[in-house]
């Protein structure tokens, strides 16, 4: 059917252009889909989020003189996990700036890694908690014969050298564990409330990083990158 501009005689050359396609914009990028601009923006900020959760969670880690694991045996797990979790946002930011897919299965990875370890970690603070309430409840070194599933002479050694106690007898060692192990208890409920803290933004920067990934899987595109700026 013709035109409102033909039925008025109108040349095509001075018909009413149609108007562009609406740009949205979302941490800088320009992008034709609304929808998908907001999973860019969630994706970006919330992996920014957990890394900034991860330098608290380093800071406050190397701050304290000890505690489970002590931070000297366990700073280099800490560094990895800090320098994956920095590299998280700028990896989602990239791979939606230059659609490349790459970048964004190394963002999806890391980000399931990182929130594996995480939650593998306070399941073993928890567990090794209940396991030195148990020793100071009922395995005293005085105690003879010693109960079947209390620790060895080797396991307090153990156990007084990661908590950075220093090198001890069982017996000092469970007196040392006895007089500090409300203090444990703090620091392994801080390190469940900053894991839970830190997992949260992990886990739903991955859905939606999954999200973008399925785009570019699809063949599409997410972002509109002038020519020449890849």
């Amino acid at each position: 059917p013709a035109s409102w501009a033909e039925c008025a005689g109108m040349h095509e050359a001075d018909a009413p252009l149609a108007p562009n396609p609406a740009v949205h914009t979302a941490c800088g990028l320009q992008l034709r889909d609304p929808q998908l601009a907001g999973v860019v923006r969630r994706t970006v900020c919330l992996a920014a989020v957990a890394a900034a959760v991860s330098v608290a969670e380093f800071a406050w880690c190397a701050s304290r003189e000890r505690g489970l694991g002590g931070p000297e045996s366990a700073v280099g797990p800490r560094s990895v996990g800090l320098v994956v979790s920095l590299l998280l946002p700028v990896c989602a930011y990239v791979g939606a700036r230059t659609n490349k897919r790459n970048v964004l299965t190394f963002f999806c990875a890391f980000s399931a890694i990182r929130l594996l370890f995480l939650v593998l970690t306070l399941i073993e603070c928890n567990a090794t908690l209940s396991w030195l309430h148990h020793c100071v409840r009922q395995c005293d070194p005085r105690m003879q014969p010693a109960p079947k599933d209390c620790p060895t002479e080797t396991d307090w050694e153990w156990a007084c050298k990661n908590l950075d106690a220093g090198q001890r007898s069982p017996q000092q060692c469970y007196d040392y564990l006895g007089d500090n192990l409300d203090e444990l208890d703090q620091a392994v409920v801080v390190a469940l409330a900053v894991g839970g803290t830190l997992a949260v933004p992990l886990l739903l920067s991955l859905w939606w990083g999954v999200r973008m990934y399925s785009v570019l899987k699809r063949g599409g595109s997410i972002s509109m990158v002038p020519l020449g700026s890849q």
